[in-house]
């Protein structure tokens, strides 16, 4: 698509947004605070001590519509000022008790009347919704790009890290870290073959993936997880599309790999990628609740086009 004509569709978007950012002022903000009073109290209590330029700044507002908005603040008892040693001509603004409870307060209606908005939403359309937000932002704001590179041994760290925050998270007991320790240590102590693959945010590694050569012929696909943080940006996506193009490249022709019933987000990729379900076994050890272990395999002559 050409911007000539990205151009109409962005056009009636911003009609769109336009129409439900003034219904939600109405219907929001109009009981104690309008929409920008809301937005100018949101900045201070997310960033403590900024100042008044810096809130003009973030938000494209005037001195002068801020002025009556920080008046209005003060005589409230939300606000207090300390001068800027940087600059004596301006003062940190933070938000007092007074403040901060007024913030809970509004926050608490938003959240209130925002989910009575998306009620009857399924969740799937609430993910979407998620997902596309996100990708508004990053790219009108040209935020650093995603990327796939190569990693390590120097990145193994962050693999186990990344792991151990996921899996308990998810509610997996401490008798799950040696599995995914032994396996990397091993990794590292006895020079295994393979590869490693970073999903990239700039320069914050946000996901991994990892391909093992056990003989001439054995691959194992491991240690494949995103940040939560970041989902939505298609780092899963992206580091599996890395390595099967790495794996028909090199004329690789059977790849297995371990994986659990839990983790739906990362199966729908193997499937999608020619991998197939050939085992399943019950673990009561990892979870409070039984979870099945389950091995796939992709093999290249039964993944080439019928």
């Amino acid at each position: 698509m050409t911007q000539t004509e990205f151009l109409p569709l962005f056009r009636r978007f911003n009609r769109f947004y336009a129409n439900l950012l003034a219904r939600f002022a109405s219907d929001f903000y109009n009981a104690e605070l309008t929409l920008n009073e809301a937005n100018v109290l949101t900045e201070i209590q997310q960033t403590p001590d900024i100042t008044a330029q810096q809130i003009c700044q973030s938000l494209s507002m005037n001195k002068g519509q801020l002025s009556v908005v920080l008046k209005k603040f003060e005589v409230a008892g939300w606000l207090e000022k300390t001068p800027d040693e940087a600059d004596k001509r301006s003062f940190k603004i933070r938000l007092t008790a007074q403040g901060e409870a007024a913030f809970v307060s509004q926050r608490a209606r938003t959240d209130r009347l925002l989910a009575a908005e998306l009620d009857g939403l399924p969740e799937a359309q609430i993910v979407l919704l998620a997902e596309a937000a996100a990708d508004f932002e990053q790219i009108y704001r040209r935020a650093p790009q995603l990327a796939v590179v190569e990693g390590g041994v120097r990145d193994i760290g962050f693999i186990a890290d990344l792991h151990s925050k996921i899996y308990t998270d998810m509610g997996y007991r401490p008798e799950f870290q040696p599995y995914v320790l032994e396996a990397l240590s091993a990794f590292v102590k006895n020079g295994v073959k393979g590869k490693i693959w970073l999903a990239m945010l700039g320069d914050k590694r946000i996901g991994t993936v990892s391909l093992i050569q056990h003989s001439e012929e054995e691959w194992q696909l491991r240690w494949f997880a995103t940040d939560s943080r970041y989902q939505g940006l298609g780092a899963g996506k992206k580091l599996m599309n890395t390595l099967m193009a790495f794996v028909r490249q090199s004329g690789i022709q059977r790849v297995t790999l371990g994986t659990v019933s839990d983790l739906s987000a990362a199966r729908e990729l193997y499937r999608c990628h020619g991998f197939r379900l050939v085992s399943e076994t019950v673990n009561t050890e990892w979870k409070a609740e039984a979870i099945t272990e389950e091995t796939w395999v992709w093999e290249a002559d039964y993944s080439k086009p019928k």
